[in-house]
């Protein structure tokens, strides 16, 4: 998903802009984070290593933090 602002965004109503934005961005994060463990889980359920097998597009690196603090975490949303 992607989105651009241009500097003729930019006026006297920055401040829904930047609000927009927020929203925009903080949705995109939530659905990134969802797909991760859903991937995470079903690593999980077919028996696989989870670390061996990292999230399309994730480092094999940048897939530990995920699943160290993210992935199971029983408070996950």
């Amino acid at each position: 998903d992607k989105f651009q602002i241009t500097d003729e965004d930019i006026g006297e109503d920055s401040e829904l802009i930047e609000v927009v934005s927020d929203e925009k961005a903080y949705k995109i994060y939530k659905g990134w984070k969802y797909a991760m463990r859903r991937h995470y889980v079903r690593m999980k359920e077919e028996g696989l290593d989870a670390f061996a097998h990292p999230y399309p597009g994730v480092t094999n690196a940048g897939w530990r933090y995920p699943i160290d603090n993210i992935c199971d975490d029983e408070k996950f949303e």
